[in-house]
């Protein structure tokens, strides 16, 4: 038996205009189906570009034929001569006639002598859904796996290249910017401490819980020239489907204004209560504005636990090394940890400074091991003071059922930032290239990608399933 494809091509009364076949194969019995039943990938790839390239060349030739007319006075015109457009689609690149056509004589258009329909009619010589799809995998895998994955399921050999996916990536990174700019310049930023009312009716104020932390990418800038890294902000709702964003803060002068916006789209409701849960740093504190009196920051316990962490760990050796006749150096430093937990800063952070003093005080063979131990209970203490107005009595929240940290929602970091641009990456990156790829990918992790599409090209579509978090 032979399997057959045909493409049959009819005109609007329904007559057929044009029957070729596409695809043709031998059907083999059950026993000769060595390698397994169906049409194989290849086949599918054959099959697909087939009908793609019979399906653009039957467009190209109405579309050409019904515009041999002047487009100003509708005018038969003249042929000035045929060329040629590579157009790249999800399945294959390909080469289109573009006819060109002179103007009348007395319709020409600022010096322009001739036009083209097909050059007109497209806006890029790359189909949309290839540039989303490139786009949308350049922001999870690295490039060349990106290439590599869309190759493996697609007949596009040779149609985009590495290069090629890096410049759409950053291209629609540069137009996800633009379109927040704009929409910023055009819609004055509301009080979100205010009450909205819609239709007469008040709104009820929202609460959220948000994790911010920075993070710390490789530059490319030569040795001597600049600094090998470069920070950027990453932000994350902790909700029930939690959205993120991110920015390289030297490309960002408004980062504050950029959360609150942030905050206004992902919200039906004025904010009221924000509460961020950071490290405290300096460049976290500029980067999120408190938002009406119920919001604050507070110091996420995951950052706060793991200096305790350190310094456990640094006073092993001191195990049986005893402070008091009630406690060791090791129990000491658990109880100042128990008291933060309870929310005792001020007494916590007393006993500390003197538990680290009567250590560097005390005369021990392990002087090396005692020193670093004074220095980590010394840090400690410092990061705990500079950071007094954020310590709350985590103890109580925790009761309450109210988060204490934004860890259980995993790393704000690794999951925006270190999966894509640091960990197990040898790449390194200019500030605007990674600020322009963390505006894809925060738009893919969101589930926003295509509605960025789809505003762009009227009649986008896509059957994208929701991605996993882990992305």
């Amino acid at each position: 038996m032979k399997f057959q494809v045909e493409v049959v091509i009819k005109d609007e009364s329904g007559q057929v205009m044009q029957r070729s076949v596409i695809f043709e194969r031998l059907c083999v019995s059950f026993d000769d189906a060595i390698g397994g039943l169906g049409l194989s990938l290849a086949d599918s790839k054959t099959l697909v570009a087939d009908v793609q390239k019979q399906r653009l060349e039957t467009q190209v030739h109405g579309f050409s034929f019904g515009d041999k007319c002047c487009p100003t006075c509708s005018e038969a015109v003249k042929r000035k001569d045929v060329q040629t457009i590579v157009y790249r689609t999800l399945f294959g690149k390909f080469t289109l006639p573009n006819e060109r056509f002179l103007f009348c004589v007395s319709c020409g258009v600022q010096g322009k002598k001739s036009f083209s329909p097909l050059s007109d009619l497209l806006i890029t010589h790359t189909h949309p859904e290839l540039i989303y799809m490139q786009t949308r995998w350049a922001a999870l895998l690295p490039f060349g796996q990106s290439l590599r994955l869309l190759e493996d399921v697609l007949p596009i050999e040779g149609a985009i290249s590495l290069t090629n996916m890096k410049l759409k990536t950053a291209h629609v990174g540069q137009r996800i910017e633009a379109d927040r700019t704009k929409q910023a310049e055009l819609v004055a930023p509301p009080e979100i401490a205010q009450t909205a009312t819609a239709a007469g009716e008040e709104q009820t104020p929202t609460a959220l819980d948000v994790g911010v932390d920075a993070g710390y990418i490789r530059s490319n800038a030569a040795k001597g020239e600049d600094t090998r890294k470069f920070g950027a902000i990453a932000v994350k709702t902790v909700e029930t489907k939690s959205r993120s964003h991110a920015y390289v803060q030297t490309e960002v002068a408004d980062g504050d204004k950029r959360i609150i916006k942030f905050f206004e789209q992902g919200s039906d409701a004025p904010l009221t209560n924000v509460t961020f849960f950071t490290d405290a740093g300096n460049d976290i504190k500029a980067a999120t504005p408190l938002v009406g009196k119920g919001s604050q920051r507070i110091l996420d316990w995951f950052h706060f636990a793991m200096y305790f962490q350190i310094a456990l760990q640094t006073a092993t050796p001191f195990k049986r090394w005893q402070y008091n006749a009630v406690r060791t150096i090791f129990e000491e430093i658990e109880r100042i940890k128990w008291r933060f937990w309870h929310g005792q800063a001020e007494a916590a952070c007393h006993r500390l400074q003197l538990l680290a003093t009567w250590i560097g005080s005390k005369a021990n063979t392990k002087v090396k091991v005692k020193v670093k131990l004074t220095e980590r209970l010394f840090d400690l203490l410092h990061y705990a003071q500079d950071n007094i107005d954020y310590l709350v009595n985590y103890a109580r929240r925790h009761r309450n059922g109210q988060r204490i940290s934004s860890a259980m929602a995993e790393s704000v970091v690794n999951q925006v930032i270190s999966r894509r641009f640091v960990k197990k990456q040898q790449m390194r990156w200019s500030p605007q290239g990674a600020h322009h790829l963390l505006q894809v990918r925060t738009a893919v992790l969101n589930d926003e990608l295509a509605q960025h599409f789809k505003r762009w090209h009227p009649g986008f579509a896509t059957n994208d399933p929701v991605y996993a978090r882990a992305a």
